[in-house]
């Protein structure tokens, strides 16, 4: 039997030409001898009826009878298998294990295929060594044999197929939790490895990779290290992880010139990757400097490329096992293990771009990626938010104005998604962050400086900063109205949006007028069936509900509420609709019309919950509103235990209010308009 170890060659096509030539093993002779003096064949070891060259078996090898099991039923009837796996995931362990286990090959032969030259020279070695007839004949095929098997291991998927004659591979997977914590316990002898979550922690930290779990017991062993205290180390941060797994293990059963590091062997499948599919490279070096969990497979594609070439890119990776595709959910989405992301990050230094290529490019996909923070794009934001905020520190190594402004426009969406889900604070920073950014670069009139500047003014409303809000606010509508006209778009929301900082300082007669300049214009250049349109109506009834002319006010509060129903950009359980349906309320609960307020205040809260969340400002303040409606229908009960609910929820997220502060519902609920509005 002849187990060969495609690990980096780099002339893959003529190690196919050597491995075809030996379509067959050695004829075993009768008794094994040693070779000729000068000979590189090591001193065999005997065990039961066979030699084994040129390893012991190993007494501590963790039991992988599942894995020695297939390993023999599909060498029946094919006379090449490859086994294929991570580099460090123990193939070589395996085979060697399968042939001292095996009763059936007489003689094995362990062959580094490196390169077709090494590959031909220890196959002359063994034909002399075994002396083969005819061997020195200088016209003889000395590949020709009739018997045997070939074990072939390598870290690429796609060369295993190849080598075996188009058979499938065997895919060796991760060590078991039970099965890593035995390994653990062999290579530290003497040391407390009972299960215990330290030690299951520290396993999954290792991604139960054997290499790995054998270089951080070497590590122990070498520096006398506990296993709390290398754990702890290993957690600090990501040097100490990388410093780590470059510790070097050697083992004899791997090629003298491979690394017996987790991070130094990676390397060896990252050049290869780099050599024979650069596009596979790129990728995952983008997603090296990425949140390595849940990558869409969308944002891996440049707008130009086929989705075949982006297939055959991402099973590169995969046939290395160097990434995983995630199973469930709607769109593909790919992940790899911490020790792949950083040991990808370690190689990237000793690329000639570095790291810093990948971080502009990681900023450049984001910025063409990340959509509005509208309440429709709440779904791909759950997919992007990981990725915005790791790509969002690099903005620190920015190589120019093109990453800078990348990260504005990363920062200002972003901010606006945070803004619509009630995180103000996180908001707050990224606005600042994007607007000083913008007006260095773009100027204080330039549209994207103003656009960011009006949401963070729309920021600082929601943190009750009413006069800096305004401040800012009143700078983006002269802009706007002095270079964009009075009812543009984009001028009509400035004055919406400076009306509603107005309504904080209850300077109602104001907000009355200014919200009637916005319906007006807005019915005449949009239509009455525009979204913006609906909102206006709904916000003037707002407005008339504080300027007391009710009987108004709840008939455009209605109106609005069933015409956003009806709007096929919103809909029920839409937030903006929900915004007029909670106006709608208010009015309802102001005319004391108590039954259909609590009608509309269920509904609400449904929608509320379903939408934003639990704890969102918006359902806090309807549940708030809602206790009040059954106080007045008699439901007291009911009422104050979803008081006490929203009074919790309430000092939860604002830890600086004391319980006692709080001096009842009506309070709670003037807090909580704050909030949310």
């Amino acid at each position: 039997m002849a187990r060969f170890e495609n690990e980096s060659n780099q002339d893959y096509a003529k190690v196919v030409g050597e491995l075809e030539r030996w379509s067959e093993a050695f004829r075993p002779a009768s008794e094994a001898r040693m070779p000729p003096p000068g000979n590189p064949l090591p001193e065999p070891y005997e065990s039961k009826r066979r030699v084994v060259v040129p390893f012991p078996q190993d007494k501590n090898f963790v039991p992988q009878d599942d894995i020695m099991k297939r390993i023999d039923e599909s060498f029946q009837g094919q006379e090449r298998l490859a086994i294929v796996g991570l580099g460090g995931i123990g193939k070589s362990q395996i085979a060697l294990e399968y042939c001292h286990r095996s009763d059936k090959y007489k003689t094995v032969f362990w062959i580094y295929a490196s390169n077709a030259e090494r590959i031909d020279q220890v196959y002359k070695d063994m034909s002399i060594w075994l002396e083969i007839p005819g061997r020195e004949t200088p016209d003889s095929n000395v590949f020709k044999s009739e018997h045997g098997r070939i074990l072939i291991t390598t870290r690429d998927g796609q060369i295993g197929t190849d080598l075996s004659q188009r058979q499938p591979c065997l895919t060796i997977p991760r060590l078991t939790l039970s099965q890593a914590r035995l390994m653990l316990h062999t290579k530290l002898p003497g040391r407390q490895t009972d299960p215990t979550e330290q030690v299951d922690e520290l396993l999954e930290d290792l991604d139960y990779l054997p290499l790995a779990i054998a270089q951080a017991a070497a590590y122990m062993m070498d520096n006398n290290t506990s296993i709390v205290e290398y754990h702890k180390e290993l957690r600090q941060n990501d040097v100490e992880l990388s410093e780590k797994m470059e510790y070097e293990l050697r083992d004899p059963r791997r090629d003298s010139d491979q690394s017996g590091s987790v991070f130094r062997t990676w390397s060896l499948s990252f050049n290869k990757i780099n050599i024979t599919e650069p596009r596979a490279a790129d990728m995952l070096s983008l997603m090296a400097v990425l949140d390595r969990q849940s990558i869409p497979r969308d944002l891996l594609k440049k707008p130009s490329e086929t989705n075949n070439k982006v297939t055959v890119a991402l099973g590169t990776l995969q046939a290395y096992s160097l990434i995983q595709e995630n199973v469930g959910g709607g769109d593909k989405t790919f992940s790899m293990h911490r020790l792949v992301s950083l040991s990808t990050q370690r190689w990237l230094e000793t690329t000639p771009k570095g790291k810093l290529r990948w971080y502009s490019e990681a900023l450049a996909v984001l910025s063409e990626t990340v959509p509005s923070g509208e309440y429709e794009n709440r779904r791909r934001w759950g997919e992007l938010l990981p990725h915005t905020q790791i790509a969002l520190g690099y903005l620190s190594d920015a190589r120019g104005e093109t990453d800078e402004l990348g990260g504005a426009l990363i920062l200002t969406n972003t901010a606006w998604y945070e803004l619509r889900m009630g995180r103000y604070e996180s908001a707050h920073r990224k606005g600042r962050q994007a607007l000083s950014i913008r007006q260095r670069i773009l100027g204080s009139t330039h549209e994207d400086t103003l656009f960011t500047k009006s949401l963070l003014a729309l920021t600082f409303g929601y943190q009750n900063l009413i006069g800096d809000a305004i401040k800012l606010n009143e700078e983006v509508l002269e802009a706007r109205t002095a270079t964009l006209g009075e009812d543009n778009v984009d001028t009509l929301k400035s004055l919406n949006n400076l009306a509603w900082l107005y309504s904080k300082q209850a300077k109602w007669s104001e907000v009355r007028r200014m919200r009637l300049r916005v319906l007006e214009a807005r019915r005449r250049t949009l239509g009455p069936d525009h979204r913006q349109t609906i909102m206006a109506v709904s916000n003037l009834a707002d407005a008339q509900l504080h300027t007391g002319e009710l009987e108004e006010a709840l008939e455009h509060s209605r109106a609005a509420y069933q015409s956003a129903v009806d709007c096929a950009d919103l809909g029920q359980g839409h937030p903006d609709t929900l915004e007029t349906l909670d106006v709608l309320g208010s009015i309802l609960r102001k005319a004391e019309l108590w039954p259909k307020a609590e009608e509309k205040g269920r509904e609400a809260l449904r929608y509320h919950v379903t939408t934003e969340s639990e704890k969102h400002p918006a359902t806090l303040l309807c549940k708030a509103s809602l206790v009040l409606v059954l106080r007045n229908t008699g439901k007291e009960e009911e009422a104050n235990a979803i008081y006490r609910t929203v009074l919790g929820d309430y000092l939860e997220r604002d830890r600086s209010v004391a319980e006692g502060n709080v001096t009842g519902l009506e309070d709670l609920i003037e807090r909580l308009t704050v909030m949310k509005d």
